[in-house]
């Protein structure tokens, strides 16, 4: 979801905007996640998160979801926006990243 307090028709996203996302785990298997990182898409890093209180404790179970919510302080970001998840297979202990493109419904 996403709370605009503005945007032009280049769909830029205003200062103050707030947004909300999240990644669910629909394997049978358990994962680390160590890292979240939103860029948009001018390529600028528009938040980054490594804290294990926002990231449940690092550890996503199969059939849970964590969501996490962002406000623009004092730039804004041009939509499209590529989340980043930074994930580590916990039986094999393979590192990947699941990235997706967020319009939250902008074209």
């Amino acid at each position: 979801s996403i709370s605009i307090n503005g945007t032009n028709a280049d769909f830029w996203i205003a200062p103050g905007s707030s947004f909300s996302f999240a990644i669910k785990n629909n394997s049978t298997k358990s994962f680390e996640i160590s890292k979240v990182e939103i860029v948009d898409a001018t390529d600028y890093l528009v938040a980054r998160t490594t804290d294990s209180n926002l990231l449940s404790d690092y550890d996503i179970s199969s059939g849970e979801q964590i969501g996490l919510s962002v406000t623009l302080r004092s730039v804004a970001a041009k939509l499209p926006l590529l989340i980043k998840y930074t994930l580590k297979e916990i039986e094999t202990d393979t590192e990947f990243t699941v990235e997706k493109y967020e319009n939250f419904g902008w074209n």
